[in-house]
């Protein structure tokens, strides 16, 4: 069934820009409570354009927003890195349009060729729940995470790391890169080199 205009504009999604600053403050407190509540289970979202909302409305050029009955069902955010667009951090309202729209956005960036992300812990279990054969056909190996982060050592987990106990089938994939000066497990998949464009 064909949905009615008013429906389209009540469901949607939407690309916010760099220069977008109007429509990020406009929609900057709903997405930054939701991110508050999504990573503080595991210590808060980290990294440059998240100290603060006006931080996250500078620094994060990109936010894909979906919308549904006026109100914020989920989002993912990315940056341009050396590499291209990378998605740096996503969340949910946690109602079944919120976790079915991220899907969407996830599985697109995935099989469309999108972008490129670096998982671990809930988030990763959570998309492999739901993305589990686009992520293990665009998982990169640690060889091919070594080519692309020439300037890091990157090395093998311990068989006993816990992401590895909790997905012994993505064994090959792991790898571990410094962040922070701390060794961190990850996993990446997606596509490397498609930079942020309107």
């Amino acid at each position: 069934m064909i949905k009615n205009f008013r429906e389209f504009l009540e469901e949607r999604f939407i690309n916010l820009h760099s220069d977008d600053v109007d429509l990020k403050t406009q929609h900057a407190d709903d997405v930054w409570n939701m991110l508050q509540k999504t990573y503080g289970r595991i210590g808060g979202v980290k990294g440059t354009g998240f100290q603060d909302k006006n931080d996250m409305i500078k620094n994060i050029p990109f936010w894909k927003i979906h919308k549904k009955d006026g109100k914020i069902r989920s989002f993912v955010m990315y940056k341009n890195s050396e590499h291209g667009r990378k998605a740096v951090a996503a969340a949910t309202d946690e109602t079944p349009e919120g976790r079915s729209s991220l899907m969407q956005i996830m599985k697109d960036d995935l099989t469309k060729n999108r972008s490129y992300s670096e998982m671990s812990g809930p988030a990763l279990a959570y998309f492999k729940k739901s993305l589990g054969k686009e992520i293990f056909q665009k998982a990169k190996s640690p060889e091919d995470v070594q080519g692309i982060f020439s300037d890091q050592e990157i090395r093998k987990p311990p068989e006993d790391d816990p992401e590895i106990v909790k997905h012994p089938e993505l064994q090959s994939k792991f790898y571990q890169r410094k962040i922070g000066g701390q060794w961190h497990t990850k996993l990446m998949s997606g596509t490397i080199g498609r930079n942020i464009t309107r």
